[in-house]
């Protein structure tokens, strides 16, 4: 199963949890060209996450640090 098809089954509610290897993926993605996958599927899957306390405190600092870095949510931003 795809990136996109296991985003899609969380985002709709049949995949209860992400694991650890989606998530991962989800943070080599997120730079994606990809609008549909980038926006419709990581952004929306971290705001459920998130919402949803499906993170702990620790998790989602690690994971706001990791998003910052120039590698990730700002990578080629404005080109």
């Amino acid at each position: 199963m795809t990136l996109t098809t296991r985003l899609e089954k969380y985002i709709e509610g049949t995949l209860i949890e992400l694991q650890i290897k989606d998530q991962d993926e989800m943070l080599i993605q997120i730079g994606n060209p990809d609008s549909y996958l980038r926006d419709e599927l990581i952004y929306r899957s971290y705001g459920k996450m998130i919402f949803s306390d499906q993170l702990n405190a620790n998790e989602l600092d690690k994971l706001l640090f990791r998003l910052k870095q120039d590698n990730y949510l700002f990578y080629w931003l404005g080109e």
